[in-house]
């Protein structure tokens, strides 16, 4: 990470090349232009601000309050002006007056107030009409390196005291034609100010839009929109979400403090009994013994998870638990009859028994040991936290059957289970470290979209980081997805092969039900706070990006979660990348298209596993077909609509011209044309089930391990720094419709490839260096939350970008403090979700299906 950030500050921008030039700019999906920002045309610049002042001279205000650079108007103009403002509402449009209607009398009634005719042609300033006009944007210095961000935003903070007289508004207007067609999606002026508080939306656009002067809206705006601040209402939603997080926050509090209690009861009645100690001790001796005699393949080089470190486990908890003498013998007795000790296949895990807790990977329960490539929880073991035999049995059942309940949401049980170190018997664990990294590469392409979609003021100096060689990491954050993709691949297909070599039947129904549960309840959790609550998180002039989630005016304003209030049942189905499609105004928490992918993904592997697990040639034909199908079907998109080698298909210029919109909603986001990586991780996985790996890689030794992988790597760094990108990249000429169309179908493939070689490697034992690393124990407990990180630290984005009073001013340093920044408080946030939800739903699921 700190090496990522210091390339980031550090690196200087290069140049495009000729070639890239001769190719008429071959740019990249975020919005970078391969000459770099070009200076605004001052005519343009001129234009606007004659323009602002007309607005404002249209009602007649003084001009010494106008700090726009042009020409003040004629007396004879000013006063004809004042006339309309005063007695008609040519103002707001052309309609007569008789028909003005009661929204545009009151604005005007309150312009009035404010700023009372003098009955001469002018109008004179209340002390209260000084603030709305102080309170008005105005332009500033660096016009001219602001080539599609010209920023008037005016002061929120000082409408924001006048306490229901006023209100802030934004007008957000959209350039005819467009200054830069890379930025075309971005507003080309932003204005802002108070405006009096019985002025709508709709009259202050209209206000702007019907503005009569030389230059006039129509002529330089494509499209004006105004938005204007407003605090969050409560709604009968909202408060039934407060309501489930009160309940939530109660069963933990009483869960919690249940636990300690008993704990505390324990601790003093068998505080005075001895021999714990030396139950434990030789619980422990055994325990070493039996895991120095058997040892898993899957075991990263130095790693131990096996009885050794359950028992000593199982010691430190009966000792927090207050069992006292006999204690720990009875705890093991206890914890075995309910599973918490026992593997799928039903012995102990010093016996062999498979080892896993709820979440262990290959613990054969693929219902609760999956949950995609994001997440592999991995619940320590050892723990008394579920057993309701440890309830006075005195008490009714009801009482037994709340405390089994409340016990779930313990702290003092959920919390170790998240920051052990020590990791499920059998599990593979350079995987943490990948889903790590994979998740801080997204959240860093993350962060940097979210300033340009604030479109800071040097939007201009965003655009020349796409010349840097670098920031093609930033960029390129697609592939991390594709990690998770073929990590979802491998794991599910080992637990099943895992459950399978073991002679057991797989349940079906539970198959696909444990894994939606599992999935959902964080998931819908989630949903419920960035549609419901998060709006009530800020307040600011950008605020309103956030709000009106879940309103009927929000299709038009491009927000994270227009659709939630259509297509949240799309989203619970896991479908909404195919219904209702790309759309900004259909999306509900647009990033989680990826789930909708790995979920679809996993309603189809069972076909694949079982014909590759029962008949290999069969299978293997299964796979090939599913293979060629994900390949083709990309290249014949690309190629019939001439998309463009990079970043997924932004039209070089010569094509078809297709929008970023259509291509994602196209290419993008569809599991045909995303699942070439998930099914590599199925290839990698079934190769090492079927003993096939030390056959294929036996002759690899020395040096030819090395040429694999600097394949793996050349593969990985064409895949990043040469052919996606934005102008940084090393690529700079064209392909041709038939280049181009090759590469969008094979590029996931080659990732996916370059994955496989590098995890049949560790897990053969000929990168131990590798394996070490990802291996470490210090991954563990962040892999644990990549699962509610990636739900989460957009809402984390929203609340501090929205939140801002003003525009940022980018540079590398803020760039990287935003990322720490979101990095910690998206894992807080995370935590926070896992103790409450995820953990709850998973000890449950464990507990149903011991019992």
């Amino acid at each position: 990470l700190l090496l990522l950030m210091l390339l980031l500050t550090w690196s200087q921008p290069t140049h495009a090349t000729a070639a890239a030039a001769a190719a008429g700019g071959d740019d990249s999906t975020l919005p970078f232009s391969s000459e770099g920002a070009e200076p605004a045309d001052p005519a343009w610049i001129h234009s606007v601000l004659q323009w602002r002042a007309a607005v404002l001279s249209r009602l007649s205000l003084p001009a010494d309050i106008d700090f726009a650079f042009t020409q003040p108007q004629s007396q004879s103009q000013s006063q004809s002006q004042s006339q309309h403002t005063m007695h008609g509402n040519s103002v707001f449009g052309d309609d007569d007056s008789d028909d003005v209607d009661d929204d545009r009398a009151a604005c005007l009634a309150a312009v009035d107030a404010l700023f009372p005719p003098s009955g001469n042609g002018s109008r004179n300033v209340t002390e209260l009409g000084w603030i709305f006009l102080d309170s008005v944007g105005k332009p500033g210095a660096g016009l001219l390196r602001q080539p599609s961000s010209l920023h008037m935003d005016g002061s929120w903070a000082e409408c924001s005291m006048l306490q229901g007289q006023g209100r802030y508004c934004l007008a957000e207007m959209y350039a005819k034609p467009p200054i830069n067609r890379r930025l075309s999606a971005f507003p080309a002026v932003y204005w802002g100010g108070c405006v009096p508080a019985a002025c709508s939306e709709s009259v202050v656009a209209a206000w702007l839009a019907n503005v009569t002067s030389a230059n006039t809206t129509t002529d330089l705006f494509s499209r004006v929109e105004v938005y204007c601040a407003a605090d969050e209402k409560w709604t009968s939603g909202s408060i039934a979400a407060v309501i489930i997080c009160s309940v939530l926050g109660l069963l933990v509090v009483v869960g919690s403090s249940w636990d300690l209690i008993e704990r505390q009861r324990r601790s003093r009645a068998s505080g005075q009994q001895g021999g714990a100690g030396a139950a434990a001790a030789a619980i422990n001796a055994g325990a070493d013994d039996e895991d120095s005699s058997s040892s898993s393949p899957l075991l990263p080089p130095g790693s131990s998870a096996g009885a050794g470190a359950i028992g000593k486990s199982a010691n430190a908890n009966a000792n927090a638990s207050g069992y006292g003498s006999g204690g720990v013998l009875d705890m093991v007795r206890d914890l075995q009859s309910y599973g918490s000790f026992v593997g799928s296949g039903g012995g102990s895990s010093s016996n062999g028994g498979g080892g896993g807790g709820a979440n262990s990977s290959f613990d054969g329960k693929p219902l609760t040991s999956m949950a995609g490539g994001l997440n592999e929880s991995g619940l320590s073991y050892g723990d008394d936290s579920y057993d309701t035999d440890y309830a006075d049995p005195s008490l009714p059942r009801w009482l037994r059957l709340l405390r089994s309940v409340l016990l779930l949401f313990s702290l003092p049980r959920n919390y170790p289970d998240l920051v052990t170190i020590s990791r499920p018997q059998r599990n593979i664990g350079f995987f943490d470290g990948m889903r790590v990294l994979s998740m801080v590469w997204v959240m860093c392409g993350h962060s940097w979209l979210w300033f340009y979609r604030g479109s800071p003021q040097n939007m201009s100096d965003m655009i020349d980081l796409g010349q840097r060689f670098t920031y093609q990491l930033v960029v390129n954050t697609q592939y991390a997805i594709d990690t998770f993709f073929f990590l979802s691949g491998f794991l599910v297909c080992h637990s099943v092969y895992a459950k399978l070599e073991r002679k057991r039947a797989i349940k079906w129904r539970e198959f696909y039900l444990h894994r939606y549960l599992r999935l959902t309840a964080s998931y819908a959790f989630v949903m419920m706070l960035f549609v419901l609550l998060l709006p009530f998180f800020g307040r600011g002039p950008m605020w309103f990006r956030v709000q009106g989630r879940d309103s009927e005016g929000c299709e038009l304003t491009p927000k994270s979660a227009c659709g939630c209030h259509k297509y949240w049942w799309a989203n619970l189905l896991y479908i909404q990348n195919l219904y209702p499609g790309g759309a900004d105004s259909d999306a509900c928490m647009s990033w989680t298209w990826y789930l909708a992918n790995d979920m679809q993904f996993f309603y189809v592997s069972p076909l694949i596993l079982l014909t590759l697990y029962r008949r290999p040639r069969l299978g293997l034909a299964v796979w090939s077909l599913f293979l060629a199908a994900v390949v083709i079907i990309p290249f014949s998109l690309a190629y019939s609509h001439d998309l463009a080698a990079n970043s997924d298909g932004l039209p070089s210029g010569l094509g078809s011209g297709a929008s970023e919109h259509e291509v994602t909603a196209m290419i993008y986001h569809k599991p045909y044309c995303r699942m070439a990586p998930y099914l590599m991780g199925i290839f990698a996985a079934y190769l090492n089930r079927r003993r096939r790996l030390d056959g294929m890689l036996m002759g690899l030794t020395g040096w030819r391990v090395w040429v694999g992988h600097a394949a793996a790597a050349g593969m990985m760094f064409l895949c990043v720094f040469v052919m996606n990108g934005s102008s940084g990249r090393l690529a700079h000429f064209d392909f041709g419709r038939m280049g181009n169309a090759v590469w969008i179908a094979f590029s996931r493939l080659l990732w996916g490839a370059a994955l496989a070689w590098l995890t049949l490697a560790v897990l053969s034992g000929r990168t131990r260096w590798l394996s070490s690393f990802l291996s470490a124990p210090y991954w563990l407990p962040l892999s644990r939350l990549t699962y509610c990180t990636y739900l989460v630290h957009p809402l984390a984005l929203d609340v501090f970008f929205g939140s801002l009073r003003s525009p940022l001013y980018y540079q590398d340093s803020l760039g990287a403090y935003v990322l720490l920044g979101n990095l910690f408080f998206s894992y807080l946030c995370a935590a926070a979700v896992w103790v409450s939800i995820e953990a709850p739903i998973q000890h449950l699921a464990r507990l149903l299906e011991t019992r």
